[in-house]
């Protein structure tokens, strides 16, 4: 991913309230320590930074949890049914 490419931090930290997860619930479903979400989240406005890994790991996390971050927004998606 290049940093075109990532979502904002604004952006993750919505996708993360709207999963209903704390900070550390979602680092601890994405296998990663809190404070590197922490750190994306607040980018803010700005593309996150850090490793795509990670980023990928919490995206995973959020979907399993029924919510897809999308470039342009959210989409809240039923568990175990796949997305419109």
């Amino acid at each position: 991913m290049t940093s075109t490419d990532m979502p904002s931090g604004n952006l993750l930290a919505a996708a993360r309230h709207a999963a209903g997860l704390t900070q550390a619930e979602l680092a601890h479903a994405a296998g990663i320590d809190s404070s590197t979400l922490s750190r994306m989240e607040t980018a803010g406005t700005k593309p996150v930074c850090g490793k795509t890994e990670n980023l990928v790991r919490i995206l995973e996390a959020l979907r399993a949890a029924g919510v897809e971050l999308l470039m342009d927004g959210l989409r809240l998606v039923q568990r175990g049914k796949p997305p419109r």
